[in-house]
C-alpha cells in the first residue's frame, strides 16, 4: 500500500525527468573524456549514436523501484500521504516548477560567498602570523 503511494508520489514529483537531468552531467562527462576528439566526424556520429542508445534505453523506472525502500523507511504513509497533497497543491506545483533555478541560484551565491569567506580568513591568518612572528622576534 506505502509502495502504491510512493510510486505516486514519484509520479507528482517526477522523479523520472529529475533522474535524466542528474544523469545528464554524467553523460556530458562521458563525452568529454571519451571523445576529445569530436572533430572526427565519424566518432562524432557513433558518440551521438551511443548516447541516443543509452538515453531512449535507460530504465528509470527499475532505479525509482529501487529507491521505493528509502522512502519507505524515512517516511510514514501518512507522511507520503501529506507531501502528495501538498506537491499536487499549487504552491507545490511553484515549488517543483522554481527548484532547480532557486538551487543553482543557491549554489552561485554559496559559492561566491564562501570564496569571500576564504579571502577574509586568510587575510585573519596572514594577520595572527604576522602578529605571532613580531611576537617571537622580540
Amino acid at each position: 500500500m506505502i509502495e502504491e503511494k510512493v510510486r505516486k508520489l514519484m509520479e507528482v514529483l517526477d522523479t523520472k525527468k529529475s533522474s535524466m537531468r542528474q544523469l545528464e552531467p554524467m553523460i556530458d562527462s562521458f563525452t568529454k573524456l571519451a571523445g576529445a576528439d569530436l572533430k572526427d566526424e565519424k566518432f562524432a556520429k557513433f558518440m551521438e549514436a551511443s548516447l541516443n542508445v543509452f538515453k531512449n534505453n535507460i530504465d528509470l523506472d527499475e532505479l525509482q523501484e529501487r529507491l521505493i525502500p528509502i522512502w519507505c523507511e524515512h517516511y510514514s504513509e501518512e507522511e507520503i500521504d501529506g507531501l502528495i497533497a501538498f506537491y499536487s497543491s499549487p504552491l507545490g506545483q511553484k515549488v517543483l516548477a522554481t527548484k532547480d533555478s532557486m538551487r543553482k541560484r543557491e549554489t552561485d551565491i554559496s559559492m561566491k560567498w564562501g570564496f569571500e569567506q576564504s579571502q577574509k580568513m586568510i587575510g585573519k591568518f596572514k594577520a595572527e602570523m604576522d602578529r605571532l612572528d613580531e611576537g617571537s622576534s622580540e
